[in-house]
C-alpha cells in the first residue's frame, strides 16, 4: 500500500470509528475547539515550509539527502502530475508516460525518482522511473499484468512497487523487486497468500511490505532478503494485521500494526529486539511511513481532538528514542490534518498540510 493510500485509509478508520461532530473520537471522549492556534501549533524545533502547487493542491512524499523533494499536484484542471522541487528550481513537472497523469513516490541521492504514470493506453497505469538525463521510462509490468507502481528505490537503482491484473482490483497483486540489468521480478508472497505489495528497499536490497497470508488471517508486514524469500514479521501485542511501509540501511523496518481492540498503532521493528509500538498524540490511532539512517520515525496520528467543525484533528509526527512522539502541527485556518511521508538523514520531513487556501498543499518541515 502507498504512503498516500496507507493516510486515506487511515482516515476512513477515524470516520468509521466515529470521529465527527457530536460523537467521541478514538481516544474517547474528544474536545471540540475552536482555538485552531492551539489545535494547529507547529513543533517549536522545525519551520514548515508551503511548497506551493500546480493550482489545487497535492502532496510530496520522498526527500534525499539533498533536499530534492518529489510528489504530486494537481493543476487547475485537477489533474494529477508528478513533481521535482528543489530550492533552485521550485516545483517542476516530470511528465508523464504518454497519458494524462502521474504520481512521484520517491527519489534517490543521484535524482532518480520512482512513481506510477498513466500509459498511452486509456486508464492504464505503469511504474515509472525518470532522471533529469534520461527521462521517464516505463519499467512495464510482470508477465501477464497490465497495471503496476512503482513506490521506493535505492542507490543502486533497485525499485520495488506492486504490479496487478488492472487497476482498482488488487487481488492478484504481486510485489516485485527491479533492476537495470535483470529488469522486474516477482517477490511472492506469505505462505497461502494471493497477493503482496512491495513498498520499500534499503542499500542491501532488502524489501518490506505487506502480504496476503493464508485462509482467514489479516495481511502481515513481511521482510524480503534474497536467497532467503519473505519473512513474516507478525503483529503488536494483541494484534491480527500489519504492514511494514519503509526500511533503513540498519534493518529498521516501520510501519502500524493493530492492537489488542482494534486500533492501529506506529511501530518500529528491529531483527532481535522485535517491535515497538511508538504510541500515539493522544488519540486512537497511528502510522509510520519514513525513518532515516538515525532512527528517526515520521508519520500520521490522531490526536484525540476534534476541530470546530467536529472533524478528527490528525497530526504529522516526528518521534525519536530520546523524544518520543514530537506533534508537527498544520498549516490550516479551517479543517486541521497533516501527514507526514519522509525524512532524509539530516532530519529534513516532507508530506503535507491542510493550508489556509483550503487545499492540501506538499509541505517542507525543516
Amino acid at each position: 500500500m502507498g504512503r498516500l493510500n496507507a493516510f486515506a485509509a487511515f482516515l476512513a478508520v477515524l470516520v468509521a470509528a466515529g470521529c465527527e461532530k457530536d460523537s467521541r473520537s478514538l481516544a474517547g471522549p474528544a474536545e471540540s475547539t475552536g482555538d485552531a492556534a492551539t489545535a494547529s501549533s507547529p513543533s517549536a524545533l522545525l519551520s514548515p515550509t508551503d511548497l506551493g502547487s500546480f493550482g489545487h493542491g497535492g502532496n510530496a512524499n520522498g526527500i534525499n539527502d539533498v533536499g530534492q523533494v518529489v510528489g504530486w499536484s494537481s493543476d487547475l484542471n485537477s489533474v494529477t502530475r508528478a513533481f521535482s522541487w528543489d530550492v533552485s528550481n521550485g516545483m517542476i513537472d516530470i511528465g508523464t508516460l504518454g497519458g494524462r497523469t502521474a504520481t512521484a513516490f520517491a527519489v534517490n541521492g543521484s535524482g532518480q525518482v520512482v512513481g506510477s504514470s498513466e500509459i498511452a493506453a486509456l486508464g492504464r497505469i505503469h511504474a515509472f522511473l525518470w532522471s533529469v538525463t534520461g527521462g521517464m521510462v516505463d519499467l512495464g509490468t510482470l508477465a501477464g499484468h497490465n497495471y503496476s507502481t512503482a513506490h521506493d528505490l535505492n542507490a543502486g537503482g533497485q525499485v520495488v512497487g506492486s504490479s496487478g491484473i488492472s487497476q482498482g482490483n488488487n487481488s492478484g497483486n504481486r510485489a516485485f523487486l527491479w533492476n537495470p540489468t535483470t529488469g522486474m521480478r516477482g517477490l511472492g508472497t506469505l505462505p497461502g497468500g494471493k497477493k503482496s505489495d512491495g513498498a520499500a528497499i534499503n542499500s542491501s536490497g532488502w524489501v518490506v511490505g505487506t502480504s496476503a497470508t493464508s485462509g482467514k488471517l489479516k495481511p502481515r508486514a513481511f521482510l524480503w532478503r534474497q536467497g532467503m524469500g519473505m519473512t513474516n514479521l507478525g503483529v503488536l501485542p494483541g494484534g491480527n494485521a500489519s504492514h511494514a511501509l519503509d526500511i533503513n540501511d540498519a534493518g529498521q523496518i516501520v510501519g502500524y500494526s493493530t492492537i489488542a481492540g482494534g486500533a492501529e498503532h506506529a511501530f518500529v521493528w528491529k531483527s532481535g529486539t522485535g517491535f515497538r509500538d511508538l504510541g500515539t498524540l493522544g488519540g486512537r490511532g497511528s502510522r509510520a511511513f519514513g525513518i532515516n539512517s538515525g532512527g528517526q520515525v515520521v508519520g500520521v496520528s490522531d490526536t484525540g481532538v476534534l476541530d470546530s467543525h467536529g472533524l478528527a484533528i490528525t497530526h504529522a509526527f516526528l518521534w525519536d528514542p530520546t523524544n518520543g512522539m514530537t506533534d508537527l502541527g498544520d498549516l490550516g485556518n479551517f479543517h486541521h490534518r497533516s501527514s507526514a511521508a519522509a525524512l532524509n538523514t539530516s532530519g529534513q520531513i516532507v508530506g503535507w498540510s491542510d493550508v489556509p487556501s483550503g487545499y492540501l498543499d506538499p509541505i517542507l518541515w525543516q
